[in-house]
């Protein structure tokens, strides 16, 4: 009985943290031309609805990790993750910023990779940054299906 009622939490919580960081997208539809006094362009709005697809899929990363979701001033949307490996005591941060049209992931550690994906128009992309994340980061979230 004890597991059923940790995995519902965990469910809740996820939900919690995903109507959380849905609400934060969303508020990027507010921000007009110059909203950042530097001449930043509004949020596309295929950025803001692929950004939440992304935010949903790996929502698990997010809640077990520190995170930010900001909009970027070329129209895009960042989220960053930042993994502390404990063993280790090795920071890393992973920046995914979301376009109408690509993906970035940028990590920073010693050694700066950057690994660009297209727009996730099939749930095979999706996967392809699942896999790239549990990769670099060996971690599989605690009911990750």
């Amino acid at each position: 009985m004890d597991f059923i009622f940790e995995k519902e939490e965990y469910y809740k919580f996820i939900a919690e943290a995903y109507g959380e960081a849905e609400e934060t997208i969303n508020s990027f539809r507010e921000l007009d031309k110059n909203w950042d006094s530097y001449k930043a362009k509004p949020i596309d709005p295929d950025a803001i609805e692929l950004a939440k697809i992304i935010v949903k899929y790996v929502i698990d990363f997010l809640v077990e990790f520190p995170f930010a979701i900001f909009p970027t001033a070329d129209g895009g949307i960042s989220i960053q993750i930042e993994f502390v490996e404990d063993r280790q005591d090795i920071s890393r941060m992973l920046l995914i910023d979301i376009y109408k049209d690509k993906i970035k992931l940028f990590l920073h550690d010693d050694t700066t990779e950057t690994s660009e994906f297209k727009k996730i128009t099939q749930i095979k992309d999706l996967v392809e940054i699942k896999n790239y994340l549990n990769k670099e980061f060996k971690y599989y979230g605690k009911y990750n299906d």
